[in-house]
């Protein structure tokens, strides 16, 4: 049977085990609902140089600029 990306996905014959990862962001949205500690959805690499000063400067530069 061929399915079509539109089609609903399958149901579960059954429930399989979290992953170690993914058993520490249940854990953590357990402790906060928001989920705003979990809302990221990409990652990149780095390779090269790196300037350590200014990665500090740009990890911290979105927590300061938000309300």
């Amino acid at each position: 049977m061929n399915r079509h990306p539109s089609d609903p996905p399958a149901p579960a014959l059954r429930r399989l085990p979290l992953s170690v990862p993914q058993t520490g962001v249940w854990f953590a949205h357990g402790l906060d609902r928001t989920g705003f500690a979990y809302n990221i959805a990409e990652y990149f690499d780095i390779t090269g140089e790196l300037d350590p000063k200014l990665m500090e400067a740009a990890w911290h530069r979105p927590v300061a600029s938000s309300p």
